[in-house]
């Protein structure tokens, strides 16, 4: 199973974790885990560009990124809300393979 946390405080998005595995397919050959990574990873990409990444700890099926508070919320908020837009497609086509903890939902 794979598990996203999304951290929230004050209102605001602080970071999110990915980990685990889906075990659907060998590694290397997991379609879910394939696009769980690339759909945060290309959002933890989108939050560098913007300079609100405070630190990124990555390792085989864990992935744990920390953000800055900032004054460009809103390019945060949108990057993190496109990244869970495509995970929770993702969970509803495996919803036994991926689940989303989100405060805010």
């Amino acid at each position: 199973m794979i598990q996203v946390s999304v951290r929230r405080a004050y209102g605001q998005i602080t970071g999110f974790t990915v980990k685990g595995h889906s075990g659907l397919g060998p590694p290397g050959g997991d379609i879910v885990c394939a696009g769980v990574s690339a759909i945060t990873q290309s959002a933890t990409l989108g939050l560098a560009f913007y300079d609100l990444v405070e630190q990124v700890d990555s390792a085989k099926g864990l992935l744990h990124v920390d953000l800055r508070i900032s004054t460009q919320e809103s390019a945060k908020s949108a990057i993190i809300k496109a990244m869970l837009l495509g995970l929770r497609q993702i969970e509803e086509q495996y919803p036994d393979r991926v689940r989303i903890e989100d405060p805010n939902t």
